[in-house]
Protein backbone atom coordinates (compact mmCIF):
# COMPACT_ATOMS: atom_id res chain seq x y z
CA UNK A 1 0.00 0.00 0.00
CA UNK A 2 1.45 3.64 -0.97
CA UNK A 3 0.71 6.32 1.13
CA UNK A 4 0.67 10.10 0.50
CA UNK A 5 1.00 12.88 2.59
CA UNK A 6 1.17 16.45 1.75
CA UNK A 7 1.41 19.29 3.90
CA UNK A 8 4.67 20.36 6.07
CA UNK A 9 6.63 17.62 7.50
CA UNK A 10 8.57 19.42 9.98
CA UNK A 11 6.27 19.53 13.32
CA UNK A 12 2.34 18.34 13.33
CA UNK A 13 2.02 22.22 14.69
CA UNK A 14 3.28 23.49 10.74
CA UNK A 15 1.26 21.16 9.35
CA UNK A 16 -2.37 23.01 9.78
CA UNK A 17 -5.22 21.69 8.68
CA UNK A 18 -4.28 21.77 5.23
CA UNK A 19 -2.73 17.95 5.49
CA UNK A 20 -4.01 15.25 3.76
CA UNK A 21 -3.36 11.60 4.04
CA UNK A 22 -4.37 9.15 0.92
CA UNK A 23 -4.24 5.84 0.85
CA UNK A 24 -3.24 4.40 -2.42
CA UNK A 25 -4.19 0.31 -2.39
CA UNK A 26 -1.09 -1.50 -4.63
CA UNK A 27 -2.56 -4.18 -7.07
CA UNK A 28 -1.07 -7.34 -5.13
CA UNK A 29 -3.38 -5.40 -1.62
CA UNK A 30 -6.28 -5.35 -4.03
CA UNK A 31 -6.64 -8.54 -5.46
CA UNK A 32 -6.20 -9.42 -1.76
CA UNK A 33 -8.30 -7.56 -0.10
CA UNK A 34 -11.38 -8.63 -3.19
CA UNK A 35 -10.29 -12.44 -2.03
CA UNK A 36 -10.77 -11.84 1.28
CA UNK A 37 -14.57 -10.02 1.25
CA UNK A 38 -15.07 -12.87 -1.21
CA UNK A 39 -14.51 -15.45 1.44
CA UNK A 40 -16.56 -13.59 3.86
CA UNK A 41 -19.27 -13.47 2.07
CA UNK A 42 -19.01 -16.99 1.49
CA UNK A 43 -18.83 -18.13 4.88
CA UNK A 44 -21.36 -15.92 5.88
CA UNK A 45 -23.64 -17.43 3.35
CA UNK A 46 -22.75 -21.03 4.37
CA UNK A 47 -22.87 -20.73 8.41
CA UNK A 48 -25.33 -18.23 9.11
CA UNK A 49 -28.50 -20.39 7.98
CA UNK A 50 -26.73 -23.17 10.40
CA UNK A 51 -26.46 -21.34 13.09
CA UNK A 52 -30.08 -19.47 12.88
CA UNK A 53 -31.08 -23.44 12.54
CA UNK A 54 -29.82 -24.31 15.42
CA UNK A 55 -30.75 -21.34 17.70
CA UNK A 56 -34.71 -22.17 16.58
CA UNK A 57 -33.50 -25.93 17.45
CA UNK A 58 -32.25 -25.05 20.54
CA UNK A 59 -35.98 -22.66 21.18
CA UNK A 60 -37.51 -25.40 20.44
CA UNK A 61 -36.30 -27.66 22.67
CA UNK A 62 -36.01 -25.18 25.69
CA UNK A 63 -39.88 -24.74 24.92
CA UNK A 64 -40.54 -28.60 25.25
CA UNK A 65 -38.91 -28.93 28.30
CA UNK A 66 -40.80 -26.10 30.20
CA UNK A 67 -44.09 -27.63 28.95
CA UNK A 68 -43.09 -30.86 30.40
CA UNK A 69 -41.71 -29.82 33.55
CA UNK A 70 -44.60 -27.42 33.87
CA UNK A 71 -47.60 -30.79 33.32
CA UNK A 72 -44.62 -33.02 35.94
CA UNK A 73 -44.90 -30.29 38.87
CA UNK A 74 -47.30 -32.29 40.57
CA UNK A 75 -46.16 -35.76 40.03
CA UNK A 76 -45.69 -37.59 42.93
CA UNK A 77 -47.18 -35.48 45.19
CA UNK A 78 -49.63 -36.52 47.99
CA UNK A 79 -53.28 -34.88 47.36
CA UNK A 80 -56.25 -35.26 50.36
CA UNK A 81 -59.64 -34.83 48.63
CA UNK A 82 -62.14 -34.56 51.12
CA UNK A 83 -66.07 -35.56 49.01
CA UNK A 84 -64.23 -37.16 46.54
CA UNK A 85 -67.41 -39.50 46.18
CA UNK A 86 -68.77 -37.15 43.71
CA UNK A 87 -69.38 -33.40 42.08
CA UNK A 88 -66.11 -31.22 42.54
CA UNK A 89 -64.21 -33.68 44.48
CA UNK A 90 -64.67 -36.65 41.92
CA UNK A 91 -63.70 -34.20 39.32
CA UNK A 92 -60.04 -32.83 41.16
CA UNK A 93 -59.51 -36.52 41.85
CA UNK A 94 -59.71 -37.34 38.09
CA UNK A 95 -57.80 -33.99 37.95
CA UNK A 96 -54.81 -34.68 40.32
CA UNK A 97 -54.95 -38.59 38.79
CA UNK A 98 -54.20 -37.50 35.57
CA UNK A 99 -50.87 -35.72 36.65
CA UNK A 100 -49.75 -38.28 38.28
CA UNK A 101 -50.19 -37.42 42.16
CA UNK A 102 -50.99 -39.97 44.79
CA UNK A 103 -54.61 -39.29 45.70
CA UNK A 104 -56.19 -39.84 49.03
CA UNK A 105 -60.04 -39.70 48.48
CA UNK A 106 -62.65 -39.27 51.38
CA UNK A 107 -65.92 -38.95 52.02
CA UNK A 108 -68.83 -40.63 53.84
CA UNK A 109 -70.07 -43.01 51.08
CA UNK A 110 -67.45 -45.76 51.10
CA UNK A 111 -69.15 -47.48 48.03
CA UNK A 112 -68.97 -44.62 45.78
CA UNK A 113 -65.50 -44.10 47.00
CA UNK A 114 -65.19 -47.57 45.14
CA UNK A 115 -66.35 -46.83 41.97
CA UNK A 116 -64.65 -43.04 41.62
CA UNK A 117 -61.31 -45.43 42.35
CA UNK A 118 -61.70 -47.83 40.43
CA UNK A 119 -62.78 -45.64 37.35
CA UNK A 120 -59.54 -43.95 38.16
CA UNK A 121 -57.46 -46.71 37.37
CA UNK A 122 -58.92 -47.81 34.87
CA UNK A 123 -59.24 -44.90 32.84
CA UNK A 124 -56.40 -44.20 29.98
CA UNK A 125 -56.05 -40.12 30.18
CA UNK A 126 -52.73 -40.66 32.30
CA UNK A 127 -49.87 -38.08 30.59
CA UNK A 128 -47.27 -40.08 29.44
CA UNK A 129 -44.56 -40.93 31.46
CA UNK A 130 -46.46 -40.21 34.63
CA UNK A 131 -45.81 -43.03 37.54
CA UNK A 132 -48.95 -44.92 38.25
CA UNK A 133 -50.40 -44.67 42.09
CA UNK A 134 -53.45 -46.33 43.08
CA UNK A 135 -56.13 -43.81 44.88
CA UNK A 136 -56.22 -44.34 48.91
CA UNK A 137 -59.67 -44.85 49.75
CA UNK A 138 -60.67 -43.36 53.39
CA UNK A 139 -64.08 -43.84 54.50
CA UNK A 140 -64.33 -40.16 56.41
CA UNK A 141 -67.03 -37.78 58.22
CA UNK A 142 -65.86 -34.46 59.14
CA UNK A 143 -68.54 -34.06 61.89
CA UNK A 144 -66.87 -36.28 63.63
CA UNK A 145 -63.81 -34.90 65.13
CA UNK A 146 -63.01 -37.48 67.78
CA UNK A 147 -61.97 -40.32 64.73
CA UNK A 148 -60.03 -37.98 62.81
CA UNK A 149 -56.61 -38.92 64.55
CA UNK A 150 -57.46 -42.53 64.13
CA UNK A 151 -57.92 -41.61 60.29
CA UNK A 152 -54.84 -39.70 60.11
CA UNK A 153 -52.55 -42.63 61.24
Amino acid sequence: MLLLLTGCLESPSKSGPNTVFIKVPSQGNTLLNLFKQLFNYTACLIFLPISITGRVIEALLSLKERITRQHRNLEGKVVLITGASSGLGEALARSFYKEGCKLIIASRRYSELERVRDQLTGSSSRLKGCSVYPPVIIQLDLEEMNNLPDKIK
